[in-house]
């Protein structure tokens, strides 16, 4: 994913001010950094992220960084991986 967004602008401008939000929910949250925090107040954040407001920058990095882990979880995966998807 890290190639996909280094190669793609606009994927790099949304990554940058999607980090930017997350750093700032993080601090809010008592963290150092995301990383840092417990997995509750972790999983509270990408919450927040996936209810924003469509268009939002959270929630458009969230769908996309989503839809991106799918895609190439399944995508280089195991073919047995596919049998319960069709």
């Amino acid at each position: 994913m890290a190639a996909v967004i280094a190669r793609e602008p606009a994927y790099a401008r949304l990554t940058a001010a999607a980090m930017a939000w997350l750093a700032a929910r993080s601090r809010e949250a008592g963290g150092r950094t995301f990383a840092a925090l417990p997995e509750a107040r972790r999983v509270d954040i990408v919450a927040a992220a996936a209810a924003s407001s469509e268009g939002s920058t959270p929630r458009t990095f969230f769908q996309a960084t989503f839809d991106d882990a799918l895609f190439h979880a399944y995508a280089y995966a195991d073919a047995r991986a596919w049998t319960g998807l069709s």
